[in-house]
């Protein structure tokens, strides 16, 4: 999706929209707990960040559990995070 999706609404512009069925998700984020529902839902956000390394360490001030990503990012569980799982990458 090159121009992304833009919501004047919400305030931000997404780069990039991916829809993944849940076996496909739970293998990239192998280590990260996904949400268990039926119906389609959002299941992990992936958010764009300058420095990996500054994201995981407020993270982890934040009194999160962040986990490594082998792709540098961080991620943290659904369950902790409303429901929708989050990666900083």
């Amino acid at each position: 999706m090159p121009r992304g999706i833009r919501s004047p609404a919400w305030g931000f512009h997404w780069r990039r929209a991916a829809c993944l069925l849940h076996p496909a998700l739970q293998a990239r984020l192998r280590d990260v707990t996904l949400p268990a529902r039926a119906a389609p839902h959002a299941a992990a956000l992936f958010i764009r960040v300058a420095d990996r390394a500054l994201a995981g360490r407020v993270l982890r001030e934040g009194g999160f559990s962040p986990k490594r990503m082998p792709d540098g990012s961080w991620a943290i569980d659904a369950p902790v995070a409303h429901g929708v799982a989050m990666v900083f990458g």
